[in-house]
């Protein structure tokens, strides 16, 4: 899509009846609104989804620390299994996406990140306490800020009993069922099903015997983990079963729906907090604090979509409104080509008094499709590396 008279467009023969109709014909004013104008649609689409989604009702997840790292600077600070995170950096923090949101600011940073906690239904007393940050997670691929703080939020006990048997599976196979709950591997009490996972892993293609529950009965089972190659080029073992998990905790997550105004007001603010992730996480990405191995893609974005699709439409539809977020807020970016490089253009404009030369917009535009057509292919590149 191009406009009328575009720099560098010559299919079109502009005759001297046609001149009033170019782009460049048009007062400054307008020339910017034109620009805004799509960039501007996908941050208000993304508004009116995240409105809807707040009035119909969404599942916010409270910031109730579970368990501690032992060392990891959590534990340093003396952050505790039990307490609510209430704000960090001195900023409100009411649900488990604000504390992410917070800590992701901080990506790659040295200095100290301030927190405050509390106990749940003890309000009045509140303890400071501030986490030490050493070039935090700089350089990590796909970092997980929460996790690599040392903490992890309440969640649904994993039981050691069998929630699904995958099909065509070792599990399967070997006759393992539903409800099947786990006693003992080779002859080792099985305290947890992180210690199931992991013993597992360790044994591609060794038999592992195996102690189960079933009816009542004490059993006996026989399987051979079957052998999957990582990224890393390490082989790990895999049987084809997923566990039983406990109901969340009462205290731990809740439905909000809001009125229309608050659903409003709720939807700006969760824009703008993405868009300012979005541009702080740009400028980490240039300045070395967050690895470029970060970055993302179509093949990325497919991916994230098919997930969150299989989550549910809720999931989805938020999905949606925060990749609308993204296009908007990228489409702003003072890059040549982009919509806010022409706003740029428009701009210095503006101060000059004159138009920016033809040569210069021109020689721009090139420079910002090489910047484009190289951070797609890097993009491509992770992308097909994740895969």
């Amino acid at each position: 899509v191009k406009m009328l008279g575009e720099v560098g467009d010559d299919s079109v023969e502009i005759t001297p009846d046609m001149q009033n109709q170019t782009l460049e014909s048009k007062p400054l004013w307008q020339r910017i609104s034109i620009m805004l104008a799509g960039p501007l649609a996908n941050i208000l689409l993304a508004i009116f989804v995240f409105a809807g989604l707040n009035m119909y009702g969404v599942w916010e997840y409270t910031p109730i620390i579970g368990e501690i790292e032992p060392e990891s600077e959590a534990a340093y600070a003396g952050l505790e299994p039990g307490q609510l995170i209430v704000s960090v950096d001195g900023v409100n923090t009411p649900n488990r996406q604000a504390v992410l949101e917070r800590m992701l600011l901080r990506l790659g940073e040295t200095g100290e990140m301030s927190m405050t906690v509390t106990y749940p239904g003890d309000s009045e007393l509140r303890y400071n306490v501030n986490l030490v940050l050493e070039d935090w997670l700089k350089g990590a691929e796909e970092p997980n800020p929460i996790e690599g703080m040392g903490i992890r939020f309440i969640r649904p006990k994993i039981l050691t009993v069998v929630g699904g048997v995958l099909k065509d599976t070792p599990a399967e196979r070997a006759g393992l069922m539903v409800g099947d709950k786990f006693l003992s591997i080779d002859g080792e009490a099985v305290k947890d099903w992180d210690q199931w996972v992991d013993y597992v892993r360790m044994r591609p293609g060794k038999e592992i015997e195996l102690e189960i529950e079933r009816d009542a009965q004490v059993e006996l089972i026989a399987l051979v983990p079957e052998p999957v190659k990582l990224e890393d080029g390490s082989t790990i073992g895999r049987v084809g079963i997923y566990p039983q998990r406990e109901p969340w905790p009462d205290n731990a997550r809740f439905r909000k729906r809001y009125d229309f105004g608050p659903a409003l007001v709720n939807a700006v603010e969760k824009s703008w907090s993405t868009s300012v992730t979005i541009l702080v996480s740009l400028k980490k990405l240039f300045v070395g604090e967050i690895s470029v191995k970060n970055l993302s893609g179509p093949i990325g974005i497919a991916k994230v979509a098919g997930d969150s699709a299989r989550a549910g439409v809720e999931y989805f539809v938020q999905f949606l409104a925060v990749i609308s977020v993204y296009l908007g807020v990228f489409n702003l970016l003072p890059i040549p080509i982009l919509d806010g490089g022409h706003i740029m253009y428009y701009i210095i404009e503006g101060i000059k008094g004159s138009p920016v030369s033809e040569k210069a917009k021109w020689l721009g535009f090139q420079a910002g499709l090489v910047a484009i057509v190289f951070v797609m292919v890097l993009a491509f590149y992770n992308d097909i590396l994740r895969l």
